[in-house]
């Protein structure tokens, strides 16, 4: 890990990818913490973030005021949102604890090892991946 992050060894793959199960590139676990309305800047805009609420928790939103809604968060829930371009945030919930697992994409991550960006995601996306299941 200390080689990547000081440049070394990009020509070639790691051993640790073996051990990185996510199509993302990075993730975050919160728990038991309001998060005030904000986008996430390092976020790539073309591509949708994945939160899954987990917990004992109840009563507790998920909340976009950029689209003026509110969605149900009980534990279980995952929700794919474009974090860099919606504002998104969890003000209260009640109930116990409450833990969010956000998956995202960095722009960093793809500028950092010459990798394109994803392109944004359409409907046809979808309806292909679903026919072929």
């Amino acid at each position: 890990m200390q080689q990547i992050k000081q440049g070394k060894e990009l020509d070639r793959f790691h051993d640790n990818l073996n051990c990185w199960y996510s199509i993302f590139s990075g993730f975050s676990l919160i728990v038991n913490r309001k998060t005030p309305f904000h986008r996430d800047p390092g976020a790539s805009a073309t591509y949708f973030d994945l939160l899954i609420s987990g917990g004992t928790h109840s009563d507790c939103w998920l909340e976009l005021p950029d689209l003026g809604t509110t969605l149900s968060y009980a534990p279980g829930t995952g929700v794919f949102v474009t974090g860099r371009v919606l504002r998104h945030g969890v003000s209260s919930w009640s109930g116990g604890e409450r833990i969010c697992l956000a998956h995202f994409m960095k722009d960093a991550v793809h500028d950092r090892l010459g990798q394109p960006r994803p392109g944004w995601m359409k409907l046809d996306d979808f309806l292909e991946i679903a026919l072929v299941a």
